[in-house]
């Protein structure tokens, strides 16, 4: 018997259209990354944000998730991620993933990050967000709730300025993308402990 990778997925085209021309083929490169950030202990403890992630049954076996990602527009250049469309998604689907390119995702994950709200020394409220690489003060208050409204509607206008000139060079499927970001914006997911 075959021996599985990383002890679920089954290779079902080796020697075929797994290492063409000698190179590492990125259809099996995606699915192989996909399979490692769900059920590698290791890479779990160093990126424990991913555990309780799952692939579906299907995608275990690596020709059903290449018929798929090749169905996909410009997929060569694009990442797979599983909580765009479901925000706080955890499960590698057809279903619920779309390939967008890294900038997007990395995007979100800072728009999901965000600096926040903390209280100084002199008693009142600062505020901060982290904006292309760039921290922005975004003042300070009197009141926590002020401080806390100022960060939510600097995130806010962000995350929907962001979706507004979302292109077909950053997804493979710009409607579907779009959707679910702004459902990022309607579960307010994208508004983390840091307020």
């Amino acid at each position: 018997m075959a021996r599985l990778v990383y002890n679920v997925g089954i290779n079902d085209l080796k020697g075929d259209k797994t290492r063409p021309n000698g190179t590492d083929c990125p259809i099996y490169s995606k699915w192989s990354q996909m399979l490692q950030r769900c059920y590698s202990e290791p890479y779990l403890k160093n990126r424990p944000t991913y555990r309780g992630c799952t692939v579906c049954e299907e995608w275990k076996t690596f020709s059903n998730f290449m018929a798929w990602l090749t169905k996909q527009k410009n997929w060569e250049k694009f990442e797979v991620d599983k909580d765009i469309l479901v925000p706080g998604n955890k499960h590698y689907s057809p279903e619920t993933c779309v390939l967008v390119s890294h900038d997007l995702n990395h995007a979100l994950a800072h728009f999901n990050r965000g600096c926040g709200v903390w209280k100084r020394k002199s008693g009142r409220w600062s505020c901060d967000f982290r904006h292309e690489g760039k921290r922005v003060n975004l003042g300070t208050f009197a009141d926590r709730e002020v401080a806390v409204q100022k960060f939510i509607d600097y995130k806010t206008k962000n995350f929907k300025d962001k979706i507004k000139n979302l292109t077909e060079d950053e997804t493979s499927d710009l409607e579907k993308t779009k959707q679910g970001l702004l459902r990022h914006i309607e579960a307010k997911y994208f508004l983390n402990e840091s307020t």
